[in-house]
């Protein structure tokens, strides 16, 4: 949740930034205000949008997927599997009720915001209260006594007694044009927008801008109908007085008077100008990329109607690309949307497919399976997989070592399934089996005592939280080219810093010669509460 905002706030100020940069100064003043209008609430939804075509991949030829490091205060929970680094616990404690204060905060604020607009309207209907009432069609005209004020709200207009008839006559005209073009549905909007996002700087700046783009606006068609000449004069007269309230059309706004004036000077802008807009083109494609390599699900969850549909298989070599990476897609969401049911994950006994399949819950556990959880974001799913083989890794994104001619002599990275010698962590002797099974201890000890736990409580989180890392230990034995992803770029980044700290290595061989060979590690860091 914490991320979307984050996306919404980034995006609003781009879009503010264009608009600043670009379409302030422009003459195009429908054009503009379609733009503060669309571009808040494209804000909220291109975060949902992804491009399948879009994504950020790692070549599965050269990745070794190793078994889960499920990280935890305590060493001694560590146990090996096989050849493989084992799975590593990290324990950490959960925070008291983090996220229900978070969103009482907001609630809160929420409540505040809307008491703040409700005092506004009351306010607005105080001040009609106090005026006498002239109606004219569908317009009200309030006159309040012993007042220069001036605005407009809806289809009322409220004029003071001690404006002069050359002001009134000018301020009934653009103040009817306000009503004509709707400007107080967009203010409201507005306020909308800044009761549920009251938290947001960005959605004040977006209203004082459509404030006064709605002043040029009016300006603009008063002065085509009665000149300039006397507009001035009414703008420039006196200091009036107006009403503090955010939403409603105020015709003598001190502080955007002199900008107003500035904006009647100003030529009209050429056609050629309106290519400007199509800045928007290249600025969506670009937060359409983030989106889908950041995104791994918002798919539209089937129904249990279909499960059968989520069942596919996977072959030694082949990659999850395609339609099959829909499915697989579809499957995740289908099965965090669903708790009462689990996906089954078989490996036939030559390590060459795996087989994927949703159930119910009630059907149980077959023998032989282990239970694993499998998080997607703030969410997550469970998974029985049989792990009689060795060659499957137990991750949601299993990577099968395609067959491939390696070439030490031409800098070839080596897949840790076909190397002569496998890379040694410092003090590890023996049999190449041996070696292999002291490193797997080795790294599962080490990102045990060098992770903090302690960002549990920091980060609020809860659960289960998946975190995946790729790296190489190069020709002279140096972990290299780190990569992490997890739910939240504070354990990315965390798991990076751990692994840095790992011991110069003795190089892997293949031939005899030296070479890199390249890591993939799952993490699991579980919240106890």
């Amino acid at each position: 949740m914490i991320h979307y905002i984050l996306q919404i706030v980034a995006y609003q100020l781009l879009f503010l930034v264009v608009y600043d940069v670009f379409l302030k100064k422009e003459t195009f003043f429908n054009w503009n205000r379609c733009y503060l209008l669309i571009t808040p609430i494209l804000s909220f939804i291109l975060p949902f949008i992804q491009i399948d075509a879009i994504r950020e991949t790692v070549p599965a030829s050269y990745t070794i997927t190793l078994p889960e490091v499920l990280l935890q205060t305590s060493l001694t929970d560590t146990t090996l599997n096989g050849g493989m680094l084992d799975e590593v616990v990290l324990t950490g404690t959960k925070p008291i009720n983090f996220i229900t204060w978070i969103l009482t905060i907001w609630v809160v604020g929420m409540i505040l915001s809307l008491g703040y607009f409700a005092y506004k309207i009351i306010k607005i209907q105080l001040l009609k209260n106090k005026g006498t009432l002239q109606q004219i069609g569908a317009l009200q005209i309030i006159t309040l006594p012993n007042s220069d004020t001036a605005f407009s709200f809806f289809n009322t207009i409220f004029l003071g007694a001690n404006l002069s008839e050359i002001q009134r006559d000018n301020i009934m005209l653009h103040e009817t044009i306000h009503i004509k073009e709707g400007h107080s549905l967009d203010m409201l909007f507005f306020e909308v927008l800044r009761i549920v996002c009251w938290f947001n700087p960005l959605v004040y700046i977006y209203q004082n801008k459509m404030m006064l783009l709605q002043e040029y606006t009016a300006d603009a068609k008063v002065v085509s109908q009665n000149g300039k000449k006397s507009y001035y004069q009414s703008l420039l007269s006196q200091v009036f007085k107006t009403e503090n309230i955010s939403f409603i059309n105020t015709f003598f706004n001190h502080s955007l008077i002199k900008k107003r004036i500035i904006m009647l000077q100003k030529a009209k802008s050429n056609q050629v100008s309106q290519l400007k807009y199509l800045v928007l083109v290249p600025l969506i494609f670009g937060i359409l990329i983030y989106t889908s390599c950041s995104n791994d699900n918002s798919l539209e969850t089937p129904t249990e109607a279909n499960i059968e549909s989520l069942s596919y298989e996977l072959a030694k070599g082949e990659d999850l690309e395609g339609e099959k990476l829909k499915t697989h897609q579809a499957y995740e969401a289908f099965l965090i949307a669903n708790p009462d049911y689990v996906g089954w994950t078989s490996i036939n006994e030559e390590g060459t497919k795996l087989s994927y399949s949703v159930h119910k819950l009630s059907e149980g556990k077959p023998e032989g399976y282990a239970e694993l959880t499998y998080n997607k974001g703030d969410e997550s799913y469970t998974v029985y997989m049989n792990l009689g083989t060795p060659k499957a890794p137990p991750t949601d994104d299993i990577t099968m070592i395609k067959e491939t001619v390696i070439n030490p002599e031409a800098g070839d990275d080596i897949p840790f399934a076909i190397i002569d010698q496998v890379p040694v962590f410092p003090n590890c002797t023996g049999t190449n089996e041996e070696r292999k099974e002291c490193m797997s201890n080795s790294i599962s000890k080490h990102v045990n005592r060098g992770f903090d736990t302690s960002l549990a409580t920091t980060l609020g989180l809860t659960g289960v939280n998946r975190i995946f890392a790729s790296f190489k230990i190069d020709k002279n034995g140096n972990v290299v080219n780190i990569r992490t992803r997890a739910p939240h770029p504070a354990l990315e980044t965390e798991t990076k810093r751990v692994l840095e700290t790992l011991p110069q290595m003795q190089p892997g061989e293949q031939d005899g010669q030296p070479v890199g060979v390249l890591y993939s590690l799952p993490i699991t860091f579980k919240i106890q509460s």
